[in-house]
């Protein structure tokens, strides 16, 4: 085989015409090609020594013509050797085309014979032989890789260490510091992906570093990697120093939170100390301890002065402790049975002590939840009668808002009331005063008319004498007249305006003046007549600007009088806009306190809801917690009563097989000490048979043949009681080489999980339908020891066995398995789905369901139970029905478990059984398969346009359970004739070694995810 050029082809088919009509193709196709021929039929099957390495492409033929043998058989037995080359299979439509897809990982290509071309030919030889060549290249790095991360190799390497011939190697031990803290603030599972975290960035370190790592978890908190010792100390020293500082630089981030952590390192030069992997690994943890008495990240190198710890073993006591009502024999001595009474006794006391103590705790808890019980009744009332307050405060506070807004809205009404009988007052006197102007003109104009009528009678009185004195005396009316003028409009215009008051001051002093020239005219009257006459039309035109005068300031008045109008009007305007826009911000000021207060009252209602329902949560948080106390109350009691009940019957049986054994000793002794007599008393009768035959020859004769039968007799008896011996003694050494106990397996399994050398295996469930309507790949998960005893996986493979405390302590180690490997990306998307059996320790109490859920909170951000499958066998399912219901129940609601049905055992009521298990997947064998097949599902009418008449389509069970969304797997396929049964019969997944073996990681090369947890 060359991994540069494709030099050899190989056709395995039974048909000569066609490997002929091959061969042509590609003598014209690939001409530098050697194409070989092999006919199965002639030459038989290839068997485990065929030589496949000169081949460089395969083209195989599903039809061999040979009885219980396919070219999938073939592939198969074969396709995991290195040497294999690419293979393309040559085959028929149909289900064969299915079946070939469940071997993706051993064929490149299948192509039907009645479709095959030239062009199709070469081409898919061109492709398989290049994917070929990257697929070996891609399996040598994930060989490097998986010996880098295999705990097997990691054991056997520390095993062999002292006698190692090859490069020196440390062991390096990395725990972070304060891990028990750190844990009771993200869970088991943060912790987990911490070690993780801390795990990958050391291996990239010494990835980097060119040291050979191998790297495996020994420990919940520890991590142990193997690594060539460098030249000298100063380069490890200078090694250890890079790694803290790396670590020092890698935020942990778990659940969007960034934690930070320091480490303390231990290394340990390998070669050094003869001993077990385990004492090693003690010793460079006392390393450990050394490194973290120092702040920070930290190492510490051991040194050749350094005194080793001494290593304790645990297992002795463990197997002395479940094995002790096992270790009694014939040769227990009575300070044994007084030391075993002794400690049954001190049991029955440890035991009452313990019921005892819980009892007070019960007790204790009790009146603690009665006491938060009362507390949260109290709190209750006090909450109420706060709400209570608020809102009597609440109403009186919206009731007195109430009234401010009705006394705001009738002062705003009086104001506006005011403002307009303010505005009709101003208007009032503005009309009076237009009135009273209007009516001093009129006066004016009649003034100024009979000032004028008066001025022409004094003319004419004047140049008539004889009306002289008339004249005088008009003018003196005139006089008074006037003042009484003038005195009314002084008073007038007093508020008006200071010059019109020195006018009509000027005017008086004129008017007086004149009076008193009248008074010397009349003397001079005669004499004066012209000039009187003069005078009189001065005064008139006097009295014409006067008027005019008064005119305008009359027009001036009434101007001032409008613009005052107007002004007042525009002032009533704004102060009837202002008080609107007042009583409309008092109206949005009510409508907003409405609002607020409505908003406080809904605040304070919804507080007092949300309040109510949290003490009404506490309640029945309580009240469950009560429950859960008074089933582990009873649980525990049950146990201590039934540990108890246990010592007592130990201790009776062991007393009864002391009585047994002491019987048994003193009927050996009293057996022995007649066997013993009889032996003397035949050595006896033989010395006397001897003697008598020497004394005589015919008499010892007759007794010799009359003691030989009884001789013979006693002689056979003996024999025959030391074969009783030897048959005892061989049954004792057969019942010895039949096997360890399943007390004996539990114990190395528990030392197994203890010493952290038990890894997760997957298996492949393959569907059988088209990639687009597979969201995840499905893997079953196991277990596997890394044991030399082949009995430790035979049990792990099924661990039902065990005891519910072990079966507990198991599935918890898987879960947290699963858990981390679908938290370790960071995000939500987990791209397998892994089915994990459920055993009878999920359903026979509450611990393992508490557990878990405390994990699903931990872990609710990456929803996990949408990656998870629990696989319930029917059996379990129905011992445990009430309880297993209720959990299944709430995995599936709350956290998107699936649900699959297995050990279903008679079909007749499977849909029962799913329906109440709310299963979406049935995993059977292929017998039950068949018989889901051939059965009919119950009368049900198809949704078929059938004619008039014609009786309604009847589906089987398994079309039926299909219809219900109910996918169907088949297991213990182990060969091609199950495969394609399976797939005839229409199963929707297979399961077996024939489709997919146990591999013990999911990951390719250049990742570190492969990191195993223990």
């Amino acid at each position: 085989m060359s991994d540069s050029t494709l030099e050899k082809i190989l056709i395995i088919d039974d048909n000569s015409d066609y490997r002929k009509l091959i061969c042509t193709f590609l003598s014209k196709l690939l001409p530098s090609v050697e194409v070989l021929e092999y006919d199965p039929v002639f030459e038989g099957v290839p068997d485990d020594d065929f030589d496949w390495s000169e081949i460089d492409v395969l083209l195989l033929d599903y039809h061999l013509s040979i009885v219980g043998t396919t070219g999938l058989d073939i592939l198969h037995k074969h396709h995991k050797k290195s040497s294999f080359p690419a293979t393309i299979m040559l085959t028929g439509a149909g289900t064969e085309e299915i079946a070939i897809r469940a071997l993706k990982s051993g064929i490149y290509e299948y192509q039907p014979k009645q479709t095959l071309t030239k062009d199709k030919l070469k081409q898919s030889i061109i492709h398989a032989w290049e994917d070929k060549k990257s697929e070996r290249k891609k399996k040598q790095e994930i060989t490097q890789h998986n010996r880098s991360f295999s705990k097997e190799v990691f054991y056997e390497n520390l095993e062999r260490a002292f006698d190692s011939t090859g490069p020196e190697r440390a062991l390096v031990i990395i725990r972070p510091d304060n891990i028990e803290i750190l844990e009771e603030e993200i869970g088991i599972i943060g912790r987990d992906n911490l070690v993780n975290h801390i795990a990958k960035n050391s291996f990239e370190v010494f990835k980097l570093g060119a040291c050979n790592p191998n790297i495996t978890r020994i420990s919940d908190a520890e991590i142990g990697v193997q690594i060539d010792y460098p030249i000298n100390k100063e380069t490890l020293e200078f090694n250890m120093q890079g790694l803290c500082k790396h670590l020092s630089k890698c935020i942990f981030k778990f659940s969007e939170e960034k934690y930070n952590f320091s480490v303390s390192i231990g290394v340990l030069k390998l070669g050094i100390f003869n001993k077990s992997a385990e004492q090693l690994i003690y010793i460079a943890s006392n390393a450990c301890d050394h490194a973290s008495n120092n702040e920070g990240n930290a190492y510490y190198i051991w040194k050749d002065t350094d005194v080793a710890p001494e290593f304790i073993d645990q297992d002795e006591n463990l197997v002395s402790a479940i094995n002790i009502s096992e270790k009694t024999d014939a040769t227990i001595r009575s300070d044994e049975k007084e030391k075993l009474e002794a400690e049954l006794i001190a049991k029955e006391e440890e035991a009452k002590e313990q019921a005892r103590l819980r009892a007070e705790q019960e007790a204790k808890e009790k009146a603690d939840a009665e006491a938060e019980m009362k507390a949260a009744k109290e709190e209750r009332e006090k909450l109420e009668a706060q709400l209570k307050a608020r809102e009597e405060e609440a109403k009186e506070q919206a009731r007195l808002r109430a009234e401010q807004e009705a006394k705001e809205k009738a002062d705003a009404e009086t104001k506006i009331k005011a403002a307009k009988e303010e505005k009709e007052k101003l208007e009032a006197q503005l009309k009076a005063r237009e009135e009273e102007a209007k009516e001093q003109a009129r006066l004016h104009a009649e003034q100024e008319a009979k000032e004028k009528a008066d001025a022409e009678t004094k003319i004419k009185a004047a140049k008539e004498k004889a009306d002289a004195e008339a004249e005088i005396k008009a003018a003196k009316e005139e006089k008074e007249k006037l003042e009484a003028q003038l005195k009314a409009r002084e008073e007038e215009a007093k508020e008006q305006a200071r010059l019109r008051a020195e006018q009509e001051a000027k005017e008086k002093a004129n008017a007086e003046a004149k009076i008193r020239a009248a008074k010397e005219e009349k003397e001079k009257l005669e004499t004066q007549l012209i000039a009187r006459e003069e005078e009189a039309k001065e005064q008139a035109r006097l009295h014409t600007e006067q008027e005019a005068r008064e005119k305008a300031d009359a027009e001036a008045k009434i101007k001032a009088a409008k613009e005052e109008k107007e002004k007042l009007e525009a002032q009533l305007k704004a102060r009837e806009e202002e008080a609107k826009e007042q009583a409309r911000l008092r109206t949005e000021q009510e409508e907003k306190e409405k609002a607020d207060a409505e908003a406080i009252i809904k605040t304070i209602r919804e507080e007092k809801e949300k309040l109510e329902a949290q003490l009404k949560a506490r309640e029945e948080e309580a009240k469950e917690q009560a429950q859960l106390r008074a089933e582990q109350e009873e649980k525990e009691k049950a146990d201590t009563e039934a540990t108890i009940k246990a010592a007592r019957e130990d201790k009776e049986k062991l007393e009864a097989e002391l009585k047994a054994i002491a019987k048994a000793k003193a009927d050996a002794e009293a057996e022995m000490k007649a066997a013993k007599e009889e032996k003397e008393k035949l050595e006896a009768e033989l010395k006397a048979i001897a003697k008598a035959k020497a004394d005589s020859e015919t008499e010892p004769e007759v007794k010799t043949t009359n003691s030989t039968p009884e001789l013979k007799n006693k002689l056979e008896e003996e024999s025959s009681g030391s074969n009783i011996d030897d048959q005892h003694e061989n049954n004792e050494n057969e019942s010895k080489e039949t096997g360890p106990s399943i007390e004996e397996i539990e114990v190395q399994v528990k030392k197994l999980i203890d010493e952290k050398k038990i890894i997760q295996t997957y298996q492949p469930v393959t569907a059988m339908f088209g990639d687009e309507d597979q969201a995840k790949e499905i893997y079953k998960t196991g277990l596997q020891a890394i044991s030399d005893s082949n009995d430790i996986n035979e049990y792990l493979s099924n661990t039902s066995i065990f005891s519910i405390p072990l079966q507990q302590t198991i599935n918890e180690w898987v879960l947290r398995q699963i858990f981390l490997r679908i938290t370790e990306s960071g995000t939500t998307n987990c791209q397998y789905s892994f089915l994990i059996t459920v055993t009878e320790s999920w359903f026979s109490d509450i611990t393992l369901f508490q557990w878990l859920q405390k994990i699903l909170s931990q872990t609710k951000k990456y929803n996990p139970g949408k990656s998870i499958i629990l696989d319930v066998p029917l059996d379990i399912f129905d011992k445990h029905q009430k309880r297993a219901d209720a959990l299944i129940n709430t995995l599936r609601k709350s956290h998107q478990f699936t649900i699959s049905l297995s050990n279903i055992g008679a079909v007749d009521n499977i849909l029962e059984r799913c329906s109440v298990t709310s299963s979406s997947l049935l995993i059977v064998d292929i017998e039950q398969l068949k018989k889901l097949s051939e059965t009919l599902a119950p009368q049900i009418e198809l949704e078929t346009n059938n004619e008039e008449g014609e009786e309604p389509e009847r589906q089987n069970l398994l079309q039926y359970l299909k219809s219900k969304k109910i996918r169907i797997v088949t297991s213990g396929i182990e060969d091609s004739t199950l495969l394609t049964d399976a797939i005839t019969a229409g199963t929707d997944y297979t399961l077996g070694n024939f489709v997919g073996e146990v591999q013990d990681n999911l990951v390719e090369s250049g990742t570190v995810e492969s990191f195993e947890l223990t």
